[in-house]
């Protein structure tokens, strides 16, 4: 559902299409940890890289 948003489908959209019935305060800490995760995962590959 992040991924729907973060390739342009608006918000309300995203969440009428998986009925989702969260606050768009939800959706939004969703995205923001979506977002923390994916950057954590580039950063272990990074390290991870270095260290071999």
């Amino acid at each position: 559902m992040v991924k729907l948003y973060e390739s342009g489908k608006p918000k309300k959209d995203v969440m009428v299409e998986y009925d989702l019935t969260i606050t768009i305060t939800t959706f939004n800490i969703w995205i923001k940890r979506s977002q923390t995760t994916d950057l954590l995962k580039k950063k272990i590959i990074v390290l991870q890289k270095k260290m071999n």
